[in-house]
């Protein structure tokens, strides 16, 4: 009987041994070399309930974690980059926690001494890099667009003292975008590239969707909607030359597509020209979309792109999903003077005053493509607003505050309908979205279609204009106008981020 009890209880126990698991790091083993973001596994039972697992890296504590199920194992990440682990040795430790009802106890612990390699492993000659694109004639790559913005409409003499405005937050968008390599030329000044840059839809549908700005709701695009334009770059990302072909119907007459077409304007970081170093730093070029689509430029002019000074740092190298990059940094910071001439981001009629860009760039530097990229952009510019009353113009006053003038049209547009309105809607065929590009619009991809002020919803252009220049047909626009005018700053601030698909 005691033999009996005796082995029942062996065997409990050794279930329970089992059922619990013992509390170690299984992945990575001792001594591996890691990068980038560590998996650590342990035994998906070694948590009772209740506990809760710490971790500490070279015996500073960093939270205390959430353990994602992976079959039988649970699975912490630990992003070396993100918390800035230097290479070299590391300790990484992982403590089990277990509540008594009172206080928290350390019941159990397991560490690993590990080889962190984020960037001593790629090479850089004591000569520099040359950092260059390298085209393959018939690659396409794919990149995803994630687009956030904030914008605000302030008085000057807001500005003066200091006010932030409320701010309007705009809806996260994504938006896929293809560059293609469609031929290669060898000149005596180097290498260039024919790009081809067209929009597309999500993965696994034949359309998207997106809000562009001044529109209540978004908009559905078919992949038929998406026109293709090229651009002539340089190896170091300088535009030499670009086109948007016009497309002649089956019936060879119409030199345009009846339906509304979208257009991808997307150049390129401009590259240094020499070697550089990490910690190097150098005065380069910063190219923005410059060209108007509603305006129907885009089939009028041999260069898409106007560029900016700027600097550019070369902050180092790293690994980043598994390839060797080159971390670059452009800074952009341009005033009224640089400015000069340019009209703002959103469209309104107004001079941009202010702009403050830094863009961060990993590119593959065993493929010399963009693998990702990082911006950030704050712009202020001076729009010409109503002052005599009137609410946030609608769809058609596309960020307008307050009225417009009682009456009156405008041959460019819907600058009022009958009764008031907000400021003038986009004066569009066309339009681009994507990047953001101080000047001409707020991004790089454009439909063709109108967006009107217009109190009662009716905007005001010439028989002539209604159509080509984009009247407001149906655009919504603020309240009944008074007759004065004003000065107002439009704050516009947008985080964008380009990743390359896998």
């Amino acid at each position: 009987m005691k033999r009996v009890f005796l082995g029942a209880l062996l065997v409990a126990l050794a279930a329970a041994g089992w059922a619990q698991g013992t509390f170690t790091i299984r992945r990575p083993v001792d001594g591996a070399t890691v990068r980038e973001v560590v998996r650590l596994r342990i035994p998906k039972n070694s948590v009772p309930e209740g506990g809760y697992v710490g971790v500490y890296v070279n015996g500073r504590f960093v939270e205390a974690a959430q353990l994602t199920p992976d079959g039988q194992d649970l699975v912490y990440g630990l992003d070396t980059q993100a918390r800035g682990i230097p290479d070299g040795p590391t300790k990484i430790e992982l403590v089990l926690f277990v509540d008594n009802g009172t206080r928290s106890q350390i019941v159990n612990r397991s560490s690993i001494d590990v080889k962190v390699d984020n960037q001593t492993s790629i090479a850089v000659p004591a000569s520099g890099v040359a950092l260059r694109y390298r085209f393959v004639p018939g690659s396409e790559r794919t990149y995803q667009l994630t687009i956030k913005s904030e914008q605000a409409l302030v008085s000057q003499a807001q500005a003066r003292l200091g006010s932030r405005a409320a701010n309007f937050a705009e809806q996260s968008q994504t938006v896929r975008v293809l560059y293609a390599v469609d031929n290669v030329f060898r000149t005596a000044s180097g290498i260039e590239g024919l790009l081809r840059i067209q929009g597309l839809p999500d993965r696994g549908k034949d359309y998207t969707r997106f809000t562009f700005p001044g529109d209540a709701e978004p908009t559905v695009i078919r992949g038929d909607q998406f026109v293709s334009t090229y651009m002539r770059v340089t190896d170091v990302g300088r535009e030499v030359n670009s086109t948007a072909p016009v497309y002649w119907g089956i019936d060879g007459v119409n030199g345009r597509s009846a339906d509304t077409s979208f257009w991808a304007i997307l150049p390129w970081p401009v590259l240094p020209t020499k070697k550089v170093k990490p910690g190097d730093v150098w005065q380069g070029a910063y190219s923005f979309s410059d060209v108007d689509i509603p305006a129907g430029e885009i089939f009028e002019k041999d260069k898409f792109t106007r560029t900016f000074p700027a600097r550019g740092t070369f902050e180092g190298v790293q690994w980043y999903k598994g390839i060797p990059c080159a971390r670059i940094k452009m800074t952009v910071a341009l005033g009224e003077q640089d400015l000069r001439g340019a009209t703002n981001i959103r469209m309104l009629e107004g001079q941009a005053v202010k702009i403050e860009l830094t863009e961060t760039t990993l590119i593959a530097l065993d493929r010399g493509i963009i693998v990702r990229q990082e911006l950030q952009l704050n712009q202020e510019a001076l729009v010409d607003a109503p002052g005599g009353g009137g609410g946030l113009g609608g769809d058609g006053g596309a960020m307008g505050a307050g009225g417009g003038p009682p009456s009156g049209g405008s041959r460019r547009g819907s600058r009022a309908g009958a009764g008031g309105g907000g400021p003038a809607g986009a004066p569009g065929d066309d339009k681009q979205f994507g990047p953001v590009v101080p000047g001409l619009s707020d991004s790089s991809l454009q439909n063709r279609g109108s967006r009107g002020g217009g109190a009662m919803g009716v905007g005001q252009a010439d028989d002539d204009e209604q159509d080509q220049r984009g009247g407001g047909r149906f655009g919504q626009g603020g309240g009944s106008g008074g007759t004065g005018r004003q000065k107002m700053i439009l704050r516009l601030r947008i985080s964008q981020i380009t990743e390359l698909e896998r």
